[in-house]
């Protein structure tokens, strides 16, 4: 109980001191600071808002962009590799065309004449 009482008389006094406080600001100037600072953070949130937008379209832009410019490398690179691979097959059908064309005997003849 010697807990409860005191719990119940700290809980008064806090009260009576709340009471006997004094203001220290005008009301009506502390509303005009907090409607000029809820101005301002608005603004800044509106600002906030466009900045990222554009930021964000412009990145959009520029991811475009890059995705463009590496198909156009990788299709270039391709386009290369085939040119050389259609040149290396012709190269074998060269070569299989020569081996085919060999004749024993006549090559002899004229390695060894």
């Amino acid at each position: 109980w010697q807990a409860y009482e005191r719990a119940v008389a700290e809980r008064s006094e806090h009260k009576e001191q709340k009471q006997k406080k004094k203001v220290e600001k005008d009301p009506y100037l502390v509303c005009r600071d907090f409607d000029f600072a809820l101005r301002h953070t608005r603004a800044l949130e509106q600002t906030y808002t466009k900045t990222m937008n554009s930021i964000f379209e412009e990145a959009k832009a520029l991811e475009g962009s890059r995705l463009e410019n590496t198909k156009a490398v990788m299709l270039q690179q391709l386009e290369v590799e085939q040119a050389a691979l259609q040149q290396q097959l012709k190269n074998v059908a060269h070569a299989i065309t020569t081996v085919k064309a060999m004749n024993s005997p006549e090559e002899q003849s004229l390695f060894f004449a």
